[in-house]
């Protein structure tokens, strides 16, 4: 068990839990661990691993817009990942990144964990299928626009799901599509914003 977070990020470049580790390419959270706020992402890509930092690509810059449009600041918010490394497709793939794997995902989890028991968090976002089929297994099948906009209570804590900004970002060559989603994601963070504030968070 670690005593830190920061204890906890000295511990994860030289970790060797999968076939991931020791090849440079991690990331480590970023925001506040003491703000009982947390964002769980998916994996890594390729900005965040080279700059071993969460939510700092393409995506992560639509994340902080996303935030702000209803005056939060993410550096108020821990934000960290499922997977503490890229999962790099094999070269001749023709991709950059593959979806985590089960056991790159069990591997990763202690650190997960962790980082949840050292924050204590009352609020747990879950960005994309990938994390809340980590975090809440039971509905690792279910397809993401039925679970967007949902929240869960387990443990004292509030789960909520919405839908990765990159899945927003693949769909910017079809404006109705991406319009549609932006809309989606607006509403659904207006409505996370209601339950905190009926929560005290």
């Amino acid at each position: 068990m670690f005593q830190s977070i920061a204890e906890l990020n000295t511990a994860i470049p030289s970790c060797r839990g999968c076939s991931l580790g020791g090849v440079n390419l991690y990331c480590l959270a970023r925001g506040n661990p003491a703000s009982k706020k947390m964002v769980i992402a998916e994996a890594p890509g390729k900005v965040e691993a080279r700059q071993h930092k969460v939510l700092v690509g393409p995506a992560g810059i639509l994340f902080d817009k996303i935030w702000a449009s209803v005056g939060w600041d993410t550096n108020d918010w821990f934000l960290t990942n499922t997977l503490h490394c890229e999962p790099v497709a094999p070269k001749g793939s023709g991709k950059e990144n593959l979806l985590p794997l089960e056991e790159q995902k069990k591997a990763c989890r202690y650190l997960l964990d962790e980082e949840i028991r050292l924050v204590e968090p009352k609020v747990i976002v879950l960005l994309g299928k990938v994390a809340v089929g980590s975090i809440l297994p039971a509905l690792k099948n279910e397809p993401m626009r039925n679970l967007r906009g949902k929240s869960f209570d387990f443990g004292g804590i509030l789960y909520y799901v919405l839908y990765h900004p990159s899945f927003i970002l693949r769909s910017s060559f079809e404006p109705k599509k991406e319009l549609e989603l932006k809309m989606e994601i607006w509403q659904d963070v207006l409505n996370l914003e209601r339950l905190m504030k009926e929560r005290g968070i």
